[in-house]
């Protein structure tokens, strides 16, 4: 029997080959997951270092739902209450508010989602003994969310109380007593409450005639501004040559604001001093109308500089560990398992060849782009991970793109925050594009059969050779 060499050497050949590829591509997937593994413990420090800013930040912050449940808050945002965070989560949050102000919460909670922009109120509150206390709050509308800041003015409200009270008897003393060593006595008494605060008491003056002064000033005009209470009492024009530029004129739109409604001027702003220093203020005040048409604000002012630097740090923080994930090119999502509500990132879009706006913020763009052949597969999968019955959730699944065609997806995802009984509420996690892999993969497969049915093809014809002519092979 003739047997065909150059044939037996092809196949030997090609099968060298496939095994070669397959060393090739065990390495490619080896250096993969170690990228992949270092990536999640960047991203695990990067959680750390923002869960410790977010927890230990000089003001409350709380998540709620449009429906005003608590989903998420910080250990400050706890402690005002008296509670445990676990006991506060998914708690309803007008049941912290105070009866008097209940109406008011509604209103401003209303107006909130009804103009979908950011608002401010100062609001009564009771904590887990029901003691009251005054919060200045902040609340932003984002998605199917409401973000709250809660900073505590109790101190603020009763030292203001017992300025216009001091004010009052120092006043009563003047007019009744009309000497001058009453008032002086009044005016000592004044500021030495004042030296106490945390920040500057004043009074503030626009007259009629434009002019602004500042008739009483505390001493801690020096520290916020680097000016005397003397050198602003008649003329405020110092005053405004260090309000930062950027910044000049919200003061001065929200100043005439305040004064043509007679609304409380509330306003956050920045002073830069010759040396370059720049400092964070927050000014609040209540004003009145006087009867030769000027209006006088009474207010305080404190230093806000280091509240901004964490937040800033915050949305640092959430941005270095998003980059990073980004940086590899994986797409990443955030999903809101309570609200079903999603985020997708712009890489997540742009794999499947959406532009930024063409995707809307529900977990429903997600699901309706999975194959009908995957659907199932992959909601198991996502069930039994939230369930617990799997420790982790890692799955590969073709996925629709804008043009109707499919790309392969390898999707990890974990739980980041749960409720007090360990129900799932927010799940994260990326996209990585494997449809090059799966082709290889599909490319192997196919050369592999075809290699076998040679082979084979090869065997049966031997054999009839070997039946036809009865040939006898020798080993």
């Amino acid at each position: 029997m003739l047997v065909d060499t150059p044939a037996l050497e092809a196949v030997a050949f090609s099968n060298e080959g496939l095994r070669y590829e397959l060393q090739v591509h065990q390495v490619q997937l080896e250096m993969q997951n170690e990228a992949l593994r270092c990536m999640q413990v960047a991203l695990d420090e990067s959680r750390d270092r923002y869960k410790d800013l977010y927890d230990f930040a000089p003001v409350g912050y709380l998540i709620l739902t449009r429906e005003g449940f608590i989903t998420e808050l910080n250990l400050t945002a706890a402690k005002l209450f008296g509670m445990d965070r676990g006991k506060l989560l998914n708690h309803r949050f007008v049941s912290l508010v105070t009866v008097k102000d209940g109406d008011k919460w509604y209103l401003f909670c209303s107006g909130v989602i009804k103009h979908n922009k950011p608002q401010n109120t100062e609001l009564s509150l009771k904590d887990v003994n029901n003691s009251e206390f005054i919060v200045q709050l902040n609340c932003m509308p984002i998605d199917a969310t409401l973000r709250i800041t809660l900073t505590d003015i109790t101190k603020i409200k009763e030292t203001e109380a017992a300025l216009r009270l001091a004010e009052k008897h120092a006043l009563i003393s003047a007019e009744h007593l009309k000497t001058a060593k009453l008032q002086e006595d009044a005016l000592n008494r004044l500021q030495k409450i004042t030296s106490q605060l945390p920040g500057m008491v004043f009074q503030f003056c626009l007259h009629a005639n434009g002019k602004f002064s500042i008739p009483y000033a505390s001493a801690a005009i020096h520290d916020l501004y680097r000016l005397s209470a003397e050198e602003v009492c008649e003329d405020a024009s110092k005053l405004w040559l260090v309000i930062h530029p950027d910044d000049y004129d919200g003061v001065i739109t929200a100043i005439q604001n305040s004064a043509r409604d007679l609304s409380v001027f509330n306003c956050e702003y920045r002073v830069k001093f010759d040396d370059g220093t720049v400092r964070w203020l927050m000014s609040k005040s209540m004003p009145q109308r006087n009867a030769d048409g000027s209006t006088l604000w009474d207010g305080f002012n404190s230093d806000i500089t280091e509240r901004k630097r964490i937040e800033d740090a915050l949305k640092e923080s959430e941005f270095y560990w998003k980059f990073a994930i980004e940086g590899s090119g994986d797409g990443v999502w955030d999903w809101n398992i309570q609200t079903d509500a999603a985020i997708y990132s712009r890489r997540w879009k742009e794999m499947l060849g959406y532009a930024e706006n063409d995707i809307f913020p529900t977990s429903h763009e997600w699901t309706a782009r999975i194959h009908p052949e995957d659907q199932l597969f992959v909601t198991t999968a996502v069930q039994a991970y939230l369930s617990g019955e799997t420790e982790t959730y890692v799955v590969e699944y073709r996925f629709k793109c804008k043009n109707n065609d499919y790309k392969w997806m390898l999707s990890r995802g974990m739980v980041v925050s749960r409720d007090k009984d360990k129900k799932p509420l927010r799940m994260i996690g990326t996209h990585t594009d494997i449809s090059v892999h799966k082709q290889a993969e599909q490319a192997l497969i196919l050369a592999q059969a075809a290699a076998e049915a040679l082979a084979q093809s090869k065997a049966d014809f031997l054999a009839k050779v070997i039946s036809k002519e009865n040939i006898t092979l020798l080993e």
